[in-house]
């Protein structure tokens, strides 16, 4: 059986959307630095990265042979 893996375009998607919520993180370190408790939202920034890194792992599409 093949293993699954993602078509190009939503491995695009994928890293496109991991670069949005990396571009988040210095918000999120302002907003800290302001006294404003940021907690819950670093968390789940921290989920969705982790969560992105395991996709990126296990279904990034193959690269095409030359």
């Amino acid at each position: 059986m093949e293993k699954i893996r993602l078509s190009e375009s939503a491995y695009q998607d994928l890293l496109h959307g991991e670069r949005e919520l990396l571009s988040a993180l210095p918000d999120v370190d302002n907003a800290e630095e302001c006294g404003i408790d940021c907690k819950e939202i670093r968390s789940l920034l921290e989920q969705k990265l982790d969560q992105t890194r395991k996709i990126k792992q296990r279904f990034a599409p193959i690269p095409p042979h030359e």
